[in-house]
């Protein structure tokens, strides 16, 4: 069975895909960024925080497609405070997952290092991540584009 979240998280996800007004590869970069989010977050945390990295990665895209600044979209929603901050300031847990993902993305890995080591994970892992993300993202957006 499928958690409360993971629901949430494939629901929001469907949304966002469906929407149809912004470019294919910004759908790419939100799937990639929830899934990065959350292959992180299994290195750092249970099942459960991973979950929850999912869910503040693809959060964090939604700036994008509401074209309103992050810290309006998080008034707007029924967050957590740790939510909140991971999205609007990248601290706690969740915000330094997030941060890292942001880092990696913009292939910053002066930023990556020293989280990496904080979170005692190798960067070669992070590198795997990445690419896992993206071929994720990648798979659901083929899957997306074959359904009628």
């Amino acid at each position: 069975l499928l958690g409360l979240n993971a629901i949430r998280n494939w629901a929001t996800l469907l949304l966002l895909t469906s929407n149809g007004t912004e470019p294919q590869e910004v759908y790419a970069q939100s799937c990639a960024r929830a899934k990065l989010c959350e292959l992180i977050g299994h290195q750092i945390g249970e099942k459960t925080f991973a979950e929850n990295c999912f869910t503040v990665g693809l959060l964090s895209t939604l700036d994008i497609y509401l074209k309103i600044p992050i810290k309006a979209v998080a008034q707007h929603l029924n967050l957590s405070e740790e939510m909140n901050t991971a999205l609007t300031k990248h601290t706690g847990r969740l915000g330094h997952v997030l941060a890292i993902a942001l880092a990696i993305e913009q292939l910053q890995w002066a930023k990556v290092t020293p989280a990496a080591s904080h979170y005692k994970i190798a960067e070669r892992t992070l590198s795997e991540c990445y690419i896992q993300a993206y071929e994720w993202a990648n798979r659901i957006q083929a899957d997306i584009k074959d359904r009628p």
